[in-house]
């Protein structure tokens, strides 16, 4: 027998919350399992009920995910007379809920019909009732039956009990075997003879997913999927099989944990890669942040072909693929397709350097939908920026073409000169290099103001300016095509100085408009070839760009390391058809621009392109340069990390590669390399960390 402080307990932990079911109609429903000598009978009741039982249970309906939906509850209720002895027979005998709906039962030829009193003066029905299968928590719901018997006999018993459909156990008010203070929900308005429908006691996201890991079968690179970007960025795609095997845990009403796998219905998986930048458990914040975003990808998955496995195959693309050569953090979003009462969610992983292979699965709270969503943000703005815009966001400004005066005192340079002749002439073919240098001089009036400045950059052009022709992308018309042939692979030595400190890491300045525009400048006669290379790498989530060179170790501050980098490389040709547009830029010299601000004067960055566009297929190269780790699976370092991860390189250009090798084969060079702040501007777009002529440029036919 339960006490009363047993029972006040009881009904305090108890969920008491069904749709339909207000505070008052609880009121009173001081029901306990067992609790009663016997049933409740009403008053003047020639009858009483021996027994009232669930005989047996079966499922009625699964929902998309194989898991149980609807119940049939098969009943049994045997009768006696108020002395004890037998019930008659073939009396009629109603089963009645608190609406008075009546139940059917089947009668000896299968059909259903009124419920007759059998020989043992029993009889028998069944209920299908609906419940929330996939809830976090098991409940007892209380209900109520009646049961009234016919001539000779009069009156009624109400029967009180509860049930849990998930383990199909069940007590009365006068017959328990349940231990105390299960957690009983009043479910009397959802338990219709006709058909219940019970609702959650707790919230979808409270349902907890058992998702252990997520397997990446790598089938192949996928080319026909690659995609070269307007800014001629490159998409690598690989094909995987993935395949997952979820289940969920629920709660039992002794706080057992209950495991259900699923099978049938779809699954959407959200998938997010990042660079390593925090350890996920102790700052989530900074390494689920878009900066530090890689790829996103969503799909679909089903079990079509072996139950409870989730199996789809899927083409990744990484828009960036030397990310990829240290270790990554993957976030995954798990969204049911077919059952709201499963709410999304999310884990995630370390990934380790190459290619995706399996996870290990924690979770978290971030969500790879919500990265997803704004990944496709971000590709939108770059899939609609031009080369042309990057140039006027550089600081770059369309040049008059109005003639222009070069001053006397160079022979055959001096006098009046057509600019818009000799433009035009720069965009349809190159030039000669007299009429060239004549161009540069005439530029030096549209690049600057004051006339002194003027004179004296006319006198030597090249040492203030650069010309340079380039054709700019205005629209990608087809999918790259790898040319036919083994990847382009070597291997080098190459040594690198760079610096970590606050100081050098935000020495970049301004808007580093004048490393980009030294970029586009050729001649390294005249420039530093760091400079002239505009080489970006990277290390982990950082972004380094070249400062210079030094001969030998040279002089290294505090700040400063020196590394000796054994590197490889590998390379593969695309064509592509592509419309672009011819530009003429005129670059200042970053020296030259420095000395002049000192003066408040400027030296001002010019284009001038074609009207018409042209329409035709080109070429273009790249290479992933990486840098050799130190032992495999070492018990000292880790060379997987992003504090201790190698430095890799992306190259556009055969021209661009072959500048950097070239610098390298001086085993006394070094290059000099700063870090690139965070909140630079720059690396907004994938294109500015890979080292190219300039985003959108097309490299030489």
């Amino acid at each position: 027998m339960i006490s009363s402080k047993s029972l006040v307990f009881a009904l305090t932990v108890s969920l008491l919350t069904v749709a339909g079911c207000s505070t008052e109609s609880r009121k009173g429903r001081d029901f306990v399992p067992g609790q009663s000598t016997d049933f409740d009978k009403e008053s003047g009741t020639t009858f009483r009920v021996k027994s009232f039982r669930i005989d047996s249970s079966s499922v009625a309906e699964f929902n998309a995910y194989n898991v149980p939906k609807k119940k049939q509850f098969n009943f049994s209720a045997c009768l006696q007379d108020s002395n004890g002895g037998a019930f008659t027979t073939g009396v009629r005998v109603r089963v009645l809920d608190e609406q008075g709906n009546e139940a059917q039962c089947r009668t000896p030829d299968l059909k259903l019909g009124a419920c007759i009193a059998d020989f043992d003066g029993c009889v028998k029905w069944s209920e299908t009732h609906e419940y929330a299968h996939m809830s976090a928590n098991e409940v007892y719901y209380q209900f109520k039956r009646t049961v009234r018997a016919g001539k000779p006999y009069k009156g009624g018993v109400n029967i009180n009990l509860v049930l849990n459909p998930w383990d199909n156990t069940w007590a009365t008010s006068r017959d328990n075997t349940l231990p105390a203070n299960i957690p009983v929900v009043d479910a009397q308005g959802s338990m219709s003879i006709k058909g219940g429908s019970l609702k959650a006691q707790s919230k979808a996201e409270d349902l907890r997913f058992g998702l252990d890991s997520v397997s990446f079968a790598f089938e192949k690179i996928d080319y026909p999927n690659f995609e070269i970007t307007r800014l001629l960025g490159l998409t690598v795609a690989h094909q995987y099989r993935v395949s997952f095997k979820p289940t969920i845990i629920r709660k039992s009403y002794n706080g057992v944990d209950r495991v259900d796998s699923l099978a049938k219905g779809q699954f959407k998986l959200y998938f997010a890669l990042f660079r390593e930048k925090a350890d996920p458990t102790k700052d989530a914040a900074a390494q689920f942040d878009v900066k530090n975003l890689i790829s996103t990808s969503d799909f679909v998955a089903t079990d079509e072909q072996s139950p409870g496995n989730y199996l789809s195959q899927v083409t990744f693309k990484i828009e960036n693929i030397a990310d990829l050569t240290s270790r990554t953090v993957a976030l995954v979003t798990l969204k049911p397709l077919n059952d709201g009462s499963i709410a999304e969610k999310s884990f995630w992983a370390y990934v380790k350097p190459g290619r995706l292979s399996g996870l290990s699965l924690y979770p978290a709270a971030a969500s790879a939908r919500e990265f997803h969503e704004k990944s496709a943000q971000r590709q939108s703005v770059t899939q609609n920026t031009k080369a042309l815009d990057l140039l006027k966001e550089e600081g770059f400004q369309n040049m008059s073409l109005s003639p222009v005066t070069i001053h006397g005192g160079f022979g055959a340079w001096g006098g009046r000169y057509n600019v818009n002749e000799a433009v035009q002439t720069a965009l349809k073919q190159p030039v000669l290099q007299d009429r060239w240098n004549r161009l540069a001089a005439a530029m030096c009036a549209k690049a600057l103001t004051d006339k002194q400045a003027v004179m004296e950059c006319q006198r030597s052009p090249s040492q203030w300016l650069t010309l340079k022709r380039l054709d700019l992308v205005e629209n990608i018309l087809s999918q790259p095509q790898k040319m036919n042939g083994r990847a382009l692979t070597e291997s080098f030595r190459m040594g690198i100085s760079y610096g970590y400190s606050a100081a050098t890491s935000t020495s970049v300045g301004g808007k580093f408009s004048a490393g980009l525009s030294a970029g586009i400048a050729a001649p390294l006669d005249n420039l530093p070839f760091g400079k002239a290379l505009n080489l970006k790498a990277s290390v982990g989530a950082d972004v380094f760009y070249s400062s210079g060179y030094t001969v030998g170790w040279g002089e290294k501050t505090s700040a400063d390391v020196s590394s000796d980098l054994s590197v490889s490389s590998e390379g593969h040709i695309f064509s592509f058809d592509v419309e672009s547009r011819a530009c003429l830029l005129v670059v200042p010299r970053e020296e030259k621009t420095a000395e002049l601000g000192k003066k408040n004067i400027t030296l001002q960055p010019l284009y001038s392109c074609a009207q018409e566009t042209k329409k035709d297929r080109r070429q273009e190269s790249y290479f992933l340069l990486v840098e050799g780790s130190g032992a495999k699976d070492s018990l000292f370092s880790d060379f997987d990390s992003n504090g201790e991860a190698t430095w890799r390189f992306f190259i556009r250009g055969q021209g661009t590669k072959n500048l950097l090798y070239d610098l390298v084969k001086n085993s006394n060079v070094f290059l000099s390399m700063r870090k690139l702040p965070a909140d630079s501007y720059l690396r907004r777009l994938p294109e500015y960390t890979m080292t190219q002529e300039f985003p959108g440029a097309l490299s030489a036919p």
